[in-house]
């Protein structure tokens, strides 16, 4: 029994797979702007949060000093 002599030839998938590699890496970029986006927008809300949680007590404790 002779082993067979089978060679694959790439060039037929050879664009499908260059369109999934570029597909991911365009779709990697898009997750990391959306997450570091979100990562910002929930910073800020937290220090806005904190921040007017802090001048609403302030505002409170003057008005009743008065």
């Amino acid at each position: 029994m002779a082993a067979a002599n089978f060679q694959f030839d790439t060039a037929l998938i050879e664009p499908i797979i260059s369109m999934l590699d570029t597909g991911m890496t365009t779709l990697m970029v898009v997750i990391l702007t959306l997450a570091s986006s979100f990562a910002v927008l929930d910073l800020s809300f937290t220090a806005f949060f904190n921040w007017s949680e802090n001048i609403g007590n302030t505002f409170v404790e003057t008005i009743k000093n008065l």
